[in-house]
């Protein structure tokens, strides 16, 4: 892997370390601090590159000497990434949003339909579970939960998505919002249980 970083990207000498799956460089001669990480869909992360280009709290995808942001080894597609001096740093999202072209146009990327996977995944798993058959008893105990957690979630997008589309959102009215639905669920959670416990 050295050998080909060193090739496609011009280095003189690195030093490379993994760490958790991921191989991070550091130019020896700048002293600048890389990610070597492999990808699965080229086009969705030419739309992430474009959306996050010059922006200082992200990485910059460097180009290799094919002028190419991917780069193949193995078997594999990899893009390597100069890790920005910016990255720890909070970020305020309505100024990010406030910079960019509009969203339509990074149709890979488009996650407008969060609702509808999440519902989807709730059918699954009731599904599932009406075939467990006493079998797992702490997923049989423990997953009303993570399934009223989601149906918090799809109200939560619903609501946001109803009422504040094309607006600037606030984080009070969302957080508000989010505290109303979670005592909602609490509550219900509660007389569930009372219920169970009568029978």
């Amino acid at each position: 892997m050295k050998n080909a970083i060193l090739y496609y990207y011009n280095f003189n000498d690195i030093h490379l370390n993994k760490v958790k799956n991921k191989n991070y460089i550091i130019d020896i001669a700048t002293n600048k601090i890389y990610i070597f990480v492999s990808i699965e869909n080229t086009e969705e992360c030419i739309e992430a590159i474009r959306l996050t280009k010059n922006i200082k709290h992200f990485n910059n995808v460097v180009i290799n000497i094919k002028n190419e942001y991917f780069t193949p080894y193995n078997g594999k597609i990899y893009i390597l990434e100069e890790i920005s001096e910016k990255s720890n740093e909070h970020i305020n999202i309505y100024e990010y949003l406030a910079q960019q072209p509009k969203l339509e146009k990074f149709t890979n990327l488009d996650r407008n339909n969060w609702n509808t996977l999440w519902a989807k995944k709730i059918d699954y798993y009731e599904y599932q579970l009406s075939h467990i058959n006493n079998q797992y008893k702490l997923i049989e105990e423990t997953i009303d939960y993570y399934i009223g957690l989601t149906e918090n979630a799809i109200e939560l997008y619903n609501y946001a998505y109803a009422n504040f589309t094309n607006k600037k959102i606030s984080d009070n009215i969302i957080r508000s919002k989010l505290i109303e639905l979670s005592k909602e669920y609490e509550k219900k959670n509660t007389l569930t249980q009372i219920s169970g416990e009568r029978k």
